[in-house]
Parts: structure tokens; sequence; C-alpha cells
């Protein structure tokens, strides 16, 4: 591995000292180098020929990687869930949905034996559960999907044929957004487009999650990304059309997208007041919103119309609507499940005691407003962004902002709205992970905090060996990268230059940014060595998952703060590009 020239510092975050990363491999660099002299066609071809092979052996590396996590042990295998009033898990919940979907009318969908994993995804997923359901009848076997008798079937081959539905639909919608989206971040450095897919795919949370615990977020996500792709291209509105059926069609695959449509809401009523030359302002906003909005209803109606045409007799199609409605939230479950890592489970604990005090009736409320609240910086930056013009120079700096605001809402839902499940931690750390060129240290720093939150849930799954492989993996891959580290040393020395305030200050904050990160460091790895060693108190049993809730919720309230300010220089940096373009 040889050293590559340091990459010019980024305006948003004007470094003193420059990181000089590492190179991503040499056969990279390789293909980086001009070729010259008469012999210059045959190395650029040698050369593009280098680079595709590194490109196959780095996805390949990332599949594998998930093909062995899927080895290890899925959600509630064999009726373990670590209590004994439990069944199955949301491996068996899947499979479940493909079950009902391929045997009942698409009236009943919603409504069958709910006591035993009623569906409670959105319409989407159903017809994806209804054709996964048609393959595994038809390839595995129709044992599989057989009604009622299949419950908690678990042979081999047909959990090789889930693992494969996750892992084809992983590579096909989250890989190719992934790829597209750090393409355009990083147009010219090649080794930076590199390193970014390399680390947004290696995310301990989201390979945990999917191809171990078992769900499909990746399509979810990548469906979100690809939207984000969309509404950021500088063409016509055809393509903010577009992106905004990916983002219905995202949303209808699982409700919790919902945490990024305050951040797309305000970044696309930000184009709708954007200036056009020779067109009234006012009629341009209207004729803008009118078909914007237009396409979300459409898209919405034709998901959820078969559901309307083809219900039960004796149901009418507000009954319909609503039933659907009610399994997708159900209020009745109360503020929180678990103990998740949010504000509403920390400020739950002795003396706070925030859910007993708080009357029930009164707690969506609470959550909602806080939620609003914490997502208002957020939507002010994005809707300030999306009035800018949008052309091919400032292009980057409108997706990243749009990353940044989704990563930032997302966080926001996390940390204090209503019924948060601890793997609704993807969703800000999706976006996120594509921004490690802007902020190395905070990309690492959160990524190993999103999985270490995840721990009891891991612990319920039986992956201890799959989690901490993963992070061990991401470690090691950061540590290659280089700038996360090399950052953390600038902070240690206090040499890292922050945007606003004098040199003394800039040097007691940059200080206080490495204690804090490094004592986090050691807080989590502390905790995990106490565990293994001590035994709860008899009067404490959940005290580890206590401890593991309040830190995950003081990294992820810190982590907002950040968010918030890369969100502002990145929208100053847009501002500042527009003036010189005027000039």
């Amino acid at each position: 591995i040889r050293s590559a020239p340091a990459p010019p510092p980024r305006r948003e975050l004007r470094a003193t000292t420059a990181i000089t990363p590492p190179a991503w491999t040499t056969m990279i660099m390789a293909a980086k180098r001009p070729a010259g002299g008469s012999k210059s066609s045959r190395r650029q071809d040698q050369d593009a020929g280098i680079q595709s092979s590194a490109k196959v052996a780095l996805l390949s590396s990332l599949i594998l990687l998930r093909i062995l996590v899927g080895f290890h042990r899925h959600s509630g295998e064999k009726n373990y869930h670590g209590k004994s009033d439990g069944f199955g898990g949301d491996y068996e919940a899947q499979r479940h949905w493909m079950e009902i979907t391929y045997h009942l009318p698409i009236g009943r969908w919603y409504s069958y034996d709910l006591a035993y994993w009623g569906l409670d995804y959105p319409p989407l997923t159903a017809y994806v559960s209804y054709i996964c359901g048609w393959l595994s009848h038809v390839l595995v076997g129709p044992e599989t999907v057989a009604l009622v008798t299949s419950r908690a079937y678990e042979e081999v081959n047909h959990k090789a044929f889930m693992r494969a539905s996750v892992l084809i639909l992983d590579v096909l919608v989250y890989f190719t957004a992934v790829w597209v989206l750090a393409k355009r971040l990083e147009p010219r450095d090649v080794e930076q487009r590199m390193w970014t897919i390399g680390v947004a795919l290696i995310q301990p949370s989201i390979i945990l999650i999917d191809h171990g615990h078992f769900q499909y977020n990746t399509v979810a996500l990548g469906l979100a990304l690809w939207a984000f792709h969309y509404m950021t291209l500088p063409a016509t509105l055809t393509n903010c059309i577009v992106g905004s059926i990916l983002f219905c069609l995202s949303l209808n695959f699982k409700q919790m997208v919902l945490y990024y449509a305050p951040a797309v809401f305000s970044y696309l009523l930000g184009k709708c007041f954007a200036a056009q030359p020779k067109v009234s302002r006012a009629s341009q906003c209207i004729g803008r919103f009118f078909v914007l909005g237009a396409t979300v209803v459409a898209t919405f109606t034709a998901l959820w119309l078969p559901f309307v045409l083809f219900r039960s007799d004796g149901v009418s199609i507000s009954q319909s609507v609503l039933q659907i409605v009610q399994r997708l939230f159900p209020f009745q479950r109360g503020l929180y499940e678990g103990k998740v890592s949010n504000i509403w489970c920390a400020l739950s604990t002795k003396p706070f005691s925030f859910r007993a005090r708080m009357p029930e009736r009164f707690q969506p409320i609470c959550a909602l407003i806080t939620t609003l609240s914490l997502c208002l910086p957020f939507c002010v930056c994005g809707f300030h962004v999306g009035r800018k013009r949008l052309t091919n120079e400032n292009e980057p700096q409108h997706l990243r902002s749009l990353l940044w605001a989704a990563a930032g809402t997302s966080l926001s839902f996390f940390l204090a709205s209503f019924q948060v499940h601890e793997k609704s931690i993807l969703l800000p750390l999706s976006p996120l992970s594509l921004l490690i060129a802007d902020t190395p240290l905070l990309c690492f720093w959160f990524g190993v905090a999103a999985a270490w939150t995840l721990w009891p849930l891991v612990e319920n799954d039986r992956i201890q060996s799959a989690y901490f492989s993963c992070l061990v993996i991401f470690s090691l891959v950061s540590l290659l990268y280089g700038r996360p580290f090399a950052t953390l040393r600038e902070y240690s020395r206090g040499s890292f230059a922050l945007v606003g305030g004098d040199i003394a200050s800039t040097i007691d904050r940059s200080k206080w940014i490495y204690v804090i990160v490094v004592a986090s460091f050691v807080a989590m790895l502390g905790l995990h060595i106490f565990e293994s060693a001590i035994s709860p108190p008899q009067g404490l049993p959940d005290i580890f998952p206590v401890l593991w809730s309040i830190g995950g919720a003081g990294i992820f309230c810190m982590s907002w703060c950040c968010f918030y300010r890369q969100l502002s220089l990145v929208s100053a940096s847009v501002d500042e590009g527009a003036q010189l373009k005027s000039k």
C-alpha cells in the first residue's frame, strides 16, 4: 500500500493540518496514474482493467461478509427469545407473511390471526412477501408456506432461501444506490469513492440486523437513497417526480422511513420556491407543489387501491383503510419497546421515571412536540438549500445537504418520537455512512455506537460472534482508511480548526471532542467487560441494558448537535457558491 498525496481540505471543515488518507490499494493507485508515451492507449486499457478488478474484489468481499453472517442464528431460532412468553421472531414473522399473502385473498392480509405475527408493514412489503412466498412454494416446496401447518418452519434449505432473498434485494437495491451516490459525491477522486462505498456497505448495524437478526431494511433504505439521488439531479421537474415516487415506495415498504419525511418535504418545498428565469414565482411555486402533491397521492392510491377494491364482504372502504393504518401505527404499545437508546427510555429510569409519571394520553403529544422541535432546524436548512438554484457546480452540495438533513430528522425521530425500536437507528446511519469524506471521525464513532446499542438484541438472538467479528472488521477497515484516527490525533493536539471562534477556543473545543470520543469508546468497551465478568444485582436485573440505553442516548444526543453543525456548514457553502457565480 502506497501513500497518496493529501487531498485538498474540504471547505466545511477548514482543517489547519492536512489529513492524508492512505491509498485504497496499489491497484487503485495504478489505475489513477496518467498514461504517457506511445503506449498510452494500452496503458489506459490496463489501468481500466485493474480498476475493474479492484471493484469486483471489493463487492465480492462485501457480499461474502453478508453470507458468512447469514450462517449464524436468526431471531427466534428454535423458539428462543430469552423469555418464556414469546414465540418465534422477525424471521418467523417474515416467513408467516409469505404464507398468508400467498394463500389468502388480499382483503384478509391485515386481519388474519393478528395474535400470531399479524402483518404490520405497509402494502409494498405485503406485495414483496407474496412474490417471495410464490418463489418459496415453487423453488423450495409447498410445505414452506403451507397455511397454518408451516408455522415455525426452519428447515435448512428454506433458511438458505430466506437468507438469499435478503441478500439479492440488498445487492439490487441498496448496493446500487450506494454506488451511484458515492460516484456523485466523489466524481473525480476514485480512491475516496471506493472508501465511501466500502465503509457504507460494511456498517455492522445494517449487516447484523438484516443478515443476522433477519429483516429487509436495506430495501427501504435503498429506495430512499435512490429518491435522494433523483431529487438532487440538476434537471427538470421530472427528476423530482421520479424521486417522489421512489420515496413513496420506500415509505410503503417500511413505515419508519417516515423519519426522513420532514427533510424531504422541506427540501422539495424549497425547490418549489426556487427561482427560474422568465417564470412567475407564484405560478411556478403553485404548479410545482401541485404536481409533486399529485404524484404522492397517485403513488399511494396505486399501492392501496387493491385493498379497497378487493376488501372482505361487509367491510366498508374506510374500515379497510383504517384497518391497515392501525396495524402500521400501534399507539397502544406505549412510548417505546425494550431498552432503546433514546431520551424517553433514559428519562424513564429513576429518579426521573418519566413514563410512570406522565399520563399515557399525554405521552404521544409530548413525543410529537419534542420530535418536531428537534426536526425543525434541519427542515429550515433543507428548505434554505432547496431554494438555491440547482446547477452542475453545486449538485454535490445539494446532495450532501439532503443526506445530512435526512440523517438529522431521522435521528430526531429516534431520540424523541413515539414507539421507537432499536433497529430504527439504521435510518440516520445509512445517509451518514455516505458522508465519511466530510466527517470521518463522526461516521466511525456513530457507526460503532449504533452497533453497540444493539447489544441487547444481539444477545437475545445469540449472534455475539457475528457482532464482534463485524465490529472488528469495520474498525480494521477504518484503520486502513486512516482518516478517522488521523482526525482524532488532530483533535488531541488541539490543531483541528472549527469554523468560527478564536484560536484558543478552537484548541479547547478540539481537546474536549477528543476527550468525549475516547471516553465513550472506553465506556463502551468497559460495559462489555463488566457485563461478562459481573452478575447483575438481584434487585437490579436490567442494570446493564439500562446502562446501554443511557450511554447510547448520550452519544446520539451529541451526534444530533454534530449533524446540525455539518448541515449548517454545507448550507453555507451552497450560499457561497451561489454568490461567487452571481459575481
